[in-house]
């Protein structure tokens, strides 16, 4: 006895060990406290006390036996009856105390009566060995179901076997009990034996049931549970199939599954291949066909696929039938149109479902219907509004809708620019009859009535024009009867307005020509002013034959539509012959588009010998105000260098070392770029550039008056990457610029052999002037208070060729000194060892010299550029230096000079 603790059963004794020990007795005990059943060891002859182990967890338990033999369970284990709390029948079961985990109890079989106690016998007592012995209720339509426990499992693992059976031989059904959390598909059994597949995760119970029978021997109804867990991903499967269909050709066809299992994913299939993913509903659950075809007719299905695998849907056929016939439906849209008195007229009825036949209904005096087409045409002879009602007609019905016609009276054309049909004056646009002629008053200059025809055409070949406005034209008929009298028509009104040119078409232009074939070097510049009310534009052309630019004059022509214009103009040229000018302006080209030229060499007949020059690009002048202003607008320093990558020199002599550069500023209400600066030889480089929309410029300065050569190409402004400002001039795809120089005579200083073309690139950074007293370091973003600097020339000779690189410290906020490397070392003399600078603060430019070994005076000059940002090796500065001829009457030679930041970035 222990004090306080109650409730003990079922005491049967183990002489094995059952994971307690040797001779032990064991137990089950009601848990007032939890309600359960507890299962204990107690010790032999009370030398010990009794200890629960673990808690079987159910309850109705009656008894409990041991025998260590093994009936069909294996050795050493215990048994129980327990009362089944759905039959009320006693359940016979097995108890492993030796099993881990919670699953140490398992039912074996229903025995269909009521039972209280369990004893088993090893020995043959006249019913058999090894047999178990109970008392209790026996009720006499008894059938015991056995149901063998069902270990725990992962879907992974796929279907089991379970076989429940009925003492009385009849057959067994089998479900899963409503409210398991896990789910499985039971196959019917073959020969007893039930397939089970589980389909989702979590715990399952099945119920073995057998229904009973009343005759011929009488069965009462009985049943076993058996429950276990099941783990992994639920298997995907079909809950609800696609549906076959039959839709009309043009129709709407849609399939539908739905699927069951986690995260499925779908790829629908027509005759068994995969639909591409250009119908993005081909991977849903449902598929859309839009506007279906007989080429859809086909058999579809759809493959569903999850972690656990894939499952095919039922394959299902879609018929693609014939349309049903309709009746024609008006597609015009909008229903709306418009014309002009005595101009010929269109409008074509459209309409869907194959009309067989058109009619359009009153019609204004002049038009008429091609019924078969449906196409109105002719000219109408009166302004005003109109509705009509139009219609398309097929074998099943009449479709119809109102189309509203707007006539007016007023033709409108641009100033130089084609009338795109005649105005007709004739009331049915036809020819008028003999002894018919039209008189006309107020036509605008460049027009013309033919008096027999009565069509107002342009002057075949003629340059003058209206000025633009509304010109108010009356004209009436007077016609020569037969006995020889004349009658005069009414007078009637026509309206003729003369539009300025749009304006894409008027203004400045530029555009860049290069040698032909292009794209090459630039050989010259056309610069154009059109004017808007006349069509009259004037220019100029800047080329390599001549010091001066070439002035020409003319007027556009304008096409059809007036949205492009062509010119042709002879260029004069003392003493060799004439170029020829051709160009187009195409107000819907492109940017650098909209102004091309090729300039053509004549000969003395005026043939054309061959083309001289043509251009690749070419834009409208842009037009800023104050209110305004170009985005680019501002102060900055630029470099002129060579690239680094090919083309360098396309010349036969070597071009100058020197980095050109230049200041540079640009007007906000203009946009005009001014440029002042110096060319890498030491020429001086001034320039005057309107801009594009896009922030380009097209440059061809000749900087050599003396001699020929140039400095061409473009540049482009655009926006610091990631930001709308400030703006720059930063790599090769912002500039292409060339610059040459036509060989001298012994009078000119430096390069006499000439050189180039040097095909060059530029870089622009907007200068911001400091406020006094701050540093280039801080100014430039350095890391500290010193740069390097390198000056490089190949005409230098010996140890002159790199004198650097060495710290530039600076003294105070304009002013620097580059200390000259040891006294025996290169570059400078001992009486000279510094290079002195002096920096601008304004606009950033520095000036300086150095001193050679023999006493030659170097002057430096240059610019800084305010990177917006600067890692080691930055370039922020450069220019050029002039080195003085060693002897007199020789020629001066320049090197670059670069400023880079330190190593280490700040």
């Amino acid at each position: 006895t222990v004090t306080g603790v109650s409730g003990y059963f079922g005491l049967t004794f183990a002489a094995s060990n059952l994971g307690y020990g040797l001779n032990n007795f064991y137990y089950l005990r009601n848990d007032p406290v939890t309600g359960t059943v507890k299962f204990g060891t107690l010790a032999p002859a009370l030398l010990g006390l009794s200890a629960d182990q673990f808690d079987i967890g159910n309850g109705g338990f009656t008894s409990l036996t041991f025998t260590g033999d093994d009936v069909g369970y294996g050795v050493n284990k215990m048994y129980y009856t327990r009362l089944d709390p759905i039959t009320g029948y006693t359940i016979l079961g097995m108890l492993n105390p030796a099993l881990g985990g919670t699953r140490r109890t398992s039912d074996i079989a229903n025995l269909g009566s009521v039972y209280t106690t369990l004893n088993y016998v090893p020995g043959d007592v006249g019913f058999g060995a090894m047999r178990f012995y109970t008392t209790g209720s026996i009720n006499s339509d008894a059938q015991t179901v056995s149901f063998a426990a069902i270990a725990n499992r992962s879907i992974a693992t796929g279907s089991f076997t379970v076989n429940p059976t009925a003492s009385s031989a009849l057959p067994i059904t089998l479900t899963v009990v409503p409210g398991s959390v896990g789910n499985a598909i039971i196959s019917a059994p073959i020969g007893g034996v039930f397939t089970i597949t589980p389909t989702a995760p979590g715990l399952i119970t099945l119920q073995a049931a057998q229904a009973g029978a009343v005759a011929p021997i009488p069965y009462a109804y009985n049943m076993l549970r058996q429950s276990f867990t099941i783990s992994g991903t639920a298997l995907v499967g079909i809950s609800t199939q696609p549906v076959a269909q039959s839709v009309a050709t043009g129709g709407n066809a849609i399939l539908t599954v739905v699927a069951e299992g986690p995260s499925p994913t779908y790829q629908w299939r027509k005759e068994g291949i995969a639909i591409p993913v250009l119908n993005a509903s081909a991977t849903t659950a449902t598929l859309t066909l839009t506007n279906v075809q007989p080429g859809d007719a086909a058999v579809y299905d759809v493959v569903v696929t999850n972690a656990s695998g894939s499952i095919p849907s039922d394959p299902v056929t879609l018929t693609v039938t014939a349309p049903a016939a309709v009746a024609p439906v008006i597609t015009n849209s909008p229903l709306t149109a418009s014309g002009t008195v005595q101009t010929p007229f269109t409008y074509t009825i459209t309409a869907s479902n194959s009309p067989t036949s058109f009619n359009a209904s009153p019609l204004p005096a002049g038009l008429s219907i091609n019924t078969l087409t449906g196409v109105i045409s002719g000219t109408p002879t009166a302004s005003g509004t109109f509705l009509i009602d139009i219609s398309a007609t097929n074998t099943p019905g009449t479709g119809t809708a109102t189309l509203t016609l707007n006539v007016s009276n007023t033709v409108e054309v641009v100033v130089n620019g084609p009338i795109d049909s005649p105005i007709i004056l004739t009331p049915d646009g036809l020819p008028p009859p003999a002894g018919t002629v039209y008189t006309a008053k107020g036509l605008p200059a460049g027009f013309v009535l033919d008096p027999v025809t009565g069509q107002i055409t342009r002057i075949p070949g003629s340059t003058a024009t209206g000025k633009p406005g509304t010109y108010v034209v009356t004209y009436y008929t007077i016609t020569t009867n037969e006995d020889g009298s004349k009658t005069k028509g009414p007078v009637q009104t026509l309206r003729i307005v003369i539009n300025p040119l749009p304006a894409g078409l008027s203004g400045n232009f530029e555009s860049i020509v290069e040698l032909f074939p292009a794209p090459n070097s630039p050989e010259g510049k056309v610069e154009l002013l059109v004017n808007a009310s006349t069509g009259a534009f004037t220019g100029k052309l800047t080329h390599s034959s001549q010091a001066k630019a070439y002035s020409f004059k003319g007027v556009l022509s304008v096409a059809s539509g007036g949205l492009s214009g062509t010119g042709s103009v002879t260029i004069k040229r003392s003493g060799n012959n004439p170029f020829r000018l051709d160009f187009l302006i195409d107000s819907q080209a492109v940017a650098d588009q909209v102004l091309l030229a090729s300039l053509q060499q004549l000969d003395g007949s005026g043939n054309v010998v061959e083309t001289v020059a043509e251009s690749t690009s070419g834009g409208q002048i842009a037009r800023f105000s104050n209110s305004s202003p170009a985005p680019w607008q501002g102060a900055y320093t630029m470099v002129l260098s060579d690239p680094t990558a090919p083309p360098f020199d396309m010349g036969v002599t070597l071009a100058p070392e020197g980095t050109g550069f230049g200041l540079v500023t640009i007007s906000a209400s203009s946009g005009i770029m001014v440029v002042k600066g110096t060319l890498g030889d030491g020429t001086p480089l001034t320039a005057s550039l309107s801009p594009s929309a896009d922030g380009s410029y097209r440059w061809y300065v000749k900087p050599y008056k003396k001699t020929g050569g140039f400095f061409g190409g473009w540049t482009q402004f655009t926006p610091v990457s990631g930001d709308e400002a400030p703006y720059e001039v930063a790599t090769a795809a912002n500039s292409e610029l060339y610059w040459s120089k036509s060989a001298s005579n012994s009078k000119d200083k430096s390069y006499r052999a000439g050189f180039g073309p040097v095909f060059i690139i530029a870089t622009a950074q907007r200068w911001l002037t400091p406020a006094a007293g701050t540093t280039l370091s801080a100014l430039l973003q350095l890391s500290d208070s010193s740069v390097l600097s390198s000056f490089t020339s190949d005409e230098l000779s010996g140890p002159d060729a790199l004198i650097v690189p060495s710290s530039l410290g600076l003294n105070d906020l304009n002013k620097f000194v580059v200390l000259a490397p040891a006294a025996n070392s290169s570059g400078f003399t001992a009486k000279a060892r510094a290079f002195d600078g002096t920096f601008t603060r304004t606009n950033g430019l520095f000036t300086g010299s150095f001193t050679l070994q023999d006493g030659r005076k170097v002057p430096v000059n240059g610019v800084l550029l305010q990177q917006p940002v600067v890692g080691a090796g930055s370039v922020i500065g450069e220019g050029l230096f002039v080195i003085p001829p060693a002897i007199k009457g020789g020629e001066a030679v320049t090197g670059k000079v670069q400023f880079l930041a330190p190593a280490i970035a700040p």
